[in-house]
């Protein structure tokens, strides 16, 4: 499984104020970013696939702080965020976080524990 940090970032952003250039602190959205890399066009996201991505968009949506997923999941995030162009300094942290995620080691029985507390929410 894999470990993804879910908590926002501040960002760097430039902005003209007064006709001056100055830099603005803002917050990355790390769960809105997360699931709309999912929908993205250019997944080529069929309509079966969009059902398995809405259930790992409502995984991250409400997940606290951090997300456990499976190899599969991690995978489909890893895959649109390769897919991305564009990219420029502020979604480096974000890049980072999807592509050396944490890989974590849980026991059977601790995975059973898992599943049962996400049905009960």
């Amino acid at each position: 499984m894999r470990e993804l940090d879910l908590t926002n970032y501040s960002t760097t952003v430039k902005e003209v104020r007064n006709g001056k250039l100055v830099d603005k602190k803002d917050e990355y959205d790390v769960k809105g970013s997360l699931v709309s890399i999912l929908f993205m066009p250019g997944n080529n996201v069929n309509a079966r696939e969009s059902f398995k991505r809405q259930v790992l968009a409502n995984q991250i949506e409400t997940a606290n702080g951090s997300v456990l997923l499976e190899e599969a999941d991690w995978q489909k995030l890893v895959d649109a965020a390769e897919k991305l162009e564009n990219v420029g300094r502020n979604d480096v942290e974000f890049m980072h976080r999807i592509l050396d995620a944490s890989q974590v080691e849980i026991k059977k029985e601790e995975k059973l524990k898992l599943v049962e507390v996400s049905k009960e929410e």
